[in-house]
């Protein structure tokens, strides 16, 4: 195996806290882009670009994967054994 789990995640933690903290700030981020539009209008200037923001439901596909089918690949030398409760269901 290339490293622990733990390490191999750390790029995905990084990325998370990352994306917490802007979204801390989102609401004043958003609200100096429309005061820089407008200014732009009022000067009859281009429109600034600005950077794309996610929402934060984004991330919630992430935290299922990591949340559950990612510790299952933990040691990806022995099997994984799924339990399918399809049987409970049908009856």
């Amino acid at each position: 195996m290339a490293g622990s789990p733990n390490s191999q995640l750390l790029p995905a933690f990084a990325s998370r806290a990352q994306f917490a903290k802007q979204q801390m700030n989102l609401n004043a981020t958003i609200a100096a882009e429309k005061a820089e539009d407008q200014a732009a209008l009022r000067e009859n200037a281009p429109l600034p670009k600005h950077p794309w923001h996610p929402d934060e439901a984004s991330w919630l596909p992430a935290g299922l994967y990591n949340g559950m089918i990612g510790p299952a690949r933990a040691d990806d030398d022995q099997g994984i054994y799924l339990v399918s409760r399809r049987d409970k269901l049908l009856t």
